[in-house]
């Protein structure tokens, strides 16, 4: 987490995704996707910087609502899910 929350600070403070993806070693669709997640709690540049476990904290809320949306491929599968847990261990 703290590798995430220094990709939003440094976004924070005016770096680029370019810039940040060097820094860190990110791909630059993964900061783009965690910058979005970041706007999303409220954090803006120009605005105050979150303290981090508040920050994590909202990362989190969003973040589960955010990843956690039924696929296509989820609702095809649902019905299969005993029959898959037996054959997979």
């Amino acid at each position: 987490m703290n590798e995430i929350v220094e990709m939003i600070f440094q976004w924070h403070q005016g770096a680029g995704f370019k810039q940040i993806r060097r820094s860190l070693g990110f791909d630059r669709n993964t900061v783009r996707k965690y910058i979005r997640l970041a706007q999303m709690t409220g954090v803006a540049r120009g605005a105050p910087f979150p303290p981090e476990e508040e920050l994590a904290l909202r990362l989190q809320t969003v973040g589960d609502a955010y990843f956690s949306r039924t696929t296509p491929a989820r609702a095809l599968i649902a019905p299969h899910r005993d029959w898959i847990a037996e054959v997979i261990p």
